[in-house]
């Protein structure tokens, strides 16, 4: 194959200094592919890190994962929380009783309901139940360092302060 009007028309086409031949590219070599796949690993991990099953332990409370509204795990429980809280978990009390766990999205609610299933978790300590982490989502409500955000010993002098307004 000749390639005329070129400078170095007598030159074969494989030889020719002004024509390109595309380099063939393995399945990794090329930018946009990386970038595609990486996305995608990146995006099946971040899937299987919201989904997981996660067991607490021998002594955890019993996990959720089933709704009449939906088969599917974990978008079925979604569903029936949104369209109606309360009669989720009023189904979820008479299955489970008072103390149970729901997967939302990346976070388990654990639910306690009762004075007796709360007594356990207003009278253990930090050291066994921190209140600091189940409350976090409160901080934008009260702000830093204030309630559940304080160190334990502010957070005693704002409760006993509290309970002092609530008395009159």
């Amino acid at each position: 194959f000749y390639v005329r009007g070129t400078k170095n028309h007598f030159l074969p086409k494989t030889q020719n200094p002004h024509i390109k031949t595309p380099k063939k590219l393995m399945l990794g070599e090329a930018p946009w592919f990386t970038a595609i796949a990486l996305q995608g690993a990146v995006a099946l991990f971040v899937a299987w890190l919201i989904i997981r099953p996660r067991k607490g332990g021998p002594n955890a409370p019993p996990m959720v994962l089933s709704s009449p509204v939906s088969k599917i795990p974990y978008i079925g429980m979604a569903i029936e929380f949104g369209k109606s809280p309360v009669k989720m978990v009023r189904r979820c009390f008479d299955t489970y009783g008072p103390v149970f766990t729901v997967p939302m999205a990346h976070k388990r609610l654990t639910f306690l309901i009762g004075p007796e299933a709360q007594e356990i978790f207003f009278k253990a300590s930090d050291d066994v139940l921190s209140q600091n982490e189940v409350y976090d989502f409160m901080k934008p409500v009260f702000g830093a360092d204030v309630v559940y955000d304080a160190t334990k010993k502010n957070r005693q002098t704002q409760f006993q302060s509290m309970a002092n307004g609530l008395r009159t």
